[in-house]
């Protein structure tokens, strides 16, 4: 407390300037005041630095001093003389604190005077304001007293608007319910099944609000609303169905709009597309599956019977293959059935016009492209499709097997049914690229089927192929026991004409004649690669002599055998021309061995034979007088003939 009695005379007269700092008219008082502030305790710093150093005034600058504590120490000192000096010593330090503070303020008189100047400048401002203020607030108080009766009287008049204009609406909307419903009752007489559902959803959107709630008038009318409703909806959903069946433009428009109009056409369309959907599985699943294993009762092994007795897997043949391409007729024409109902459809959405936008109902309804709708559809539709083939595949193997066996037929009766769906939507040249890629999503999910075709067509000529160069033995003079022997021509024959039969039955899709012309070169290769295999390269094999050796007449059997069947092959590539560089590419290879069976051959007689023929011609006397050698012909040219002979 001592710091503070040192500091407090200058440090508490610099509390004075705060208020005349506040009125900001004054701005000298307060820099001189902090100034003073900032340099009384710099000045008096030697009397506090005393007052610490000193054992007695040092108790009174610690923070926590307990004056009464101090107070009992002193007295209860045994020492009598020791409270006396004590206080002494206190009074001393009184006294010096005394002076220290009547020299501060002998110093800053001027200040001190400029300071209680501000003091009252500052008073008589605060009378001032409070003055004013005083008055102000009289001001307020007589203001809202002048104000209060007319705010409370419009805001009065405004709560009767507000009800007046509520039961307004509510009348309004009364009135405007009992002519709409006058206007359906009319328009129900006559059959005008648009015009009353835009008056049904204008009815379902009054009655739905939350003011007209108990009103007896729309009450009393609700069941009958919703009766009509139920009523309009119906024979709509009938007449639609109808339209798309007979595909009837107008009636499935008239239909459309009524919906439209109901605002619950997205959702009946959703719900239409969904029912031929299903009716499609459906279709599907029992012509291909429950039609297939009808039966009387289960044989002893759990397969089916047919309704004869007949158990569907044990069924004969032609039976089997009757009944089933029957069905599969039938299935294509209920595909394109539905099929052309949705593009109707859609075609019909297409047409018309939303009032409001001017656009199309469908780019409306879908949002997108407007082939959404078909195309939605017949990616179901394939879906479905390739599922229960399949499965009736897996299920009833005699399926399968003609499935697979007679796949030609499978394709050509959905290439039947793809023409025809063509054909009806008249496609454009612009819509050729989306309508491919419709054809390969039908196409691509006979997958199964065609795979397991290309597989049997390829055994079909892989095993003859295999069975040709089986045979061992000496069937040529001179060949040892256990060589395979060259093909005969008449087996050749019978390869040429299966190639042939597997190309013609593949000739209903180009696509599946590449693939089956695919398999034809690869057999083709293997024959080439078999008969290569037995081509003697021994030195007899390219003898020039009267009797050919054994090993040349097999060489030549090889070479008419491969010669036989390329000519087989290349007489079918005019049939084929898209497809044919596979075929083109095994005949090159065909060739390719010829020239390896024949070269050897004609070079030895190149070089053995003729040569030494062509050089005896100038041996010849041309100009000898012997008539009758010239009339027989030169022994040249005779032997010249006989070595061309060779040749063939």
């Amino acid at each position: 407390r001592m710091e503070e009695v040192a500091g407090g005379g200058a440090v508490g007269l610099s509390h004075l300037p705060s208020s005349s700092a506040s009125s900001g008219k004054m701005s000298a008082a307060p820099s001189a005041s902090s100034m003073a502030a900032t340099t009384t305790p710099a000045v008096a710093r030697p009397l506090l630095e005393r007052f610490r150093s000193d054992e007695t005034y040092s108790q009174f600058m610690r923070p926590g001093f307990d004056a009464t504590g101090y107070a009992g120490g002193v007295l209860s000192h045994p020492a009598p003389t020791t409270a006396a000096a004590t206080l002494e010593k206190i009074q001393v330090g009184i006294n010096d604190i005394n002076a220290e503070l009547k020299t501060k303020v002998a110093e800053q008189h001027q200040e001190l005077f400029k300071q209680v100047y501000t003091v009252k400048e500052l008073e008589a401002i605060l009378l001032t304001l409070n003055t004013a203020v005083d008055s102000l607030h009289q001001s307020v108080i007589s203001i809202k007293e002048e104000l209060m009766d007319p705010f409370l009287m419009i805001q009065a008049r405004t709560k009767q608007l507000e009800r007046m204009q509520a039961a307004s609406d509510l009348l309004r909307k009364v009135l405007r319910f009992l002519v709409v419903i006058q206007k359906l009752r009319s328009y129900l007489d006559m059959k005008k099944l648009p015009e009353a559902a835009e008056c049904l959803y204008e009815l379902e959107q009054i009655c739905t609000s939350k003011e007209l709630i108990g009103v007896h008038v729309i009450n009393n009318e609700k069941d009958w609303i919703v009766r009509t409703f139920n009523d309009v909806t119906n024979a709509t959903t009938n007449s639609l169905a109808e339209g798309m069946e007979s595909l009837n433009q107008a009636q499935v428009a008239n239909a459309l709009q009524v919906f439209y109009n109901l605002k619950t056409l997205p959702e009946k369309l959703t719900a239409t597309v969904s029912s031929l959907t299903s009716r499609v599985a459906h279709s599907i699943k029992t012509l291909l599956n429950e039609d297939m294993r009808e039966a009387t009762g289960p044989t002893q092994t759990g397969m089916p019977r047919s309704a004869s007795g007949t158990s569907l897997a044990m069924a004969p043949a032609a039976q089997v293959r009757t009944v089933l391409w029957g069905k599969m007729e039938k299935l294509t024409d209920m595909c394109y059935v539905s099929c052309v109902q949705i593009r109707h459809l859609q075609r019909v959405l297409a047409k018309m016009k939303d009032p409001a936008s001017q656009r199309s109902l469908l780019s409306v309804i879908m949002k997108t492209d407007s082939d959404n709708l078909f195309v939605n559809f017949w990616q179901t539709m394939t879906r479905i499709l390739q599922e229960e083939l399949t499965s009736a595949a897996k299920t009833i193997p005699a399926v399968e097997t003609v499935f697979v066996g007679e796949y030609p037929k499978l394709l050509r009766l959905f290439n039947e049914f793809l023409r025809r769906l063509k054909t009806t939507f008249d496609i454009k040249p612009d819509q050729a690229e989306t309508w491919e890629a419709h054809e390969k999503q039908l196409i691509g999910g006979l997958s199964r089927f065609e795979h397991a075709y290309l597989t049997r067509s390829l055994v079909r000529l892989v095993e003859p192929i295999n069975g040709l160069f089986a045979a061992t033995g000496g069937g040529i003079t001179g060949v040892g026991r256990g060589a395979a022997l060259p093909p005969p021509p008449e087996e050749i024959a019978a390869l040429s004409r299966s190639i042939t039969s597997e190309i013609e039955l593949a000739k209903t899709d180009p696509r599946l004649t590449a693939e089956v012309v695919g398999v034809v070169g690869k057999a083709l290769k293997l024959f080439t690669e078999k008969s290569k295999q037995l081509i003697g390269f021994e030195e007899e094999a390219s003898q020039v002599t009267e009797i050919a050796p054994p090993a040349q007449r097999r060489n030549m059997e090889i070479y008419n055998g491969l010669h036989q069947l390329s000519e087989a092959v290349a007489s079918m590539i005019p049939t084929v021309p898209a497809s044919s560089a596979p075929l083109l590419a095994a005949l090159a290879n065909v060739e390719k061995v010829e020239q390896q069976i024949i070269s050897p051959v004609f070079d030895r007689m190149m070089t053995t034979v003729l040569e030494p023929t062509f050089l005896r011609i100038h041996k010849e006397g041309y100009g000898s007088s012997n008539h009758k050698e010239m009339f027989a012909g030169s022994p040249y040219l005779t032997s010249l003939t006989e070595r061309v002979q060779d040749f063939h």
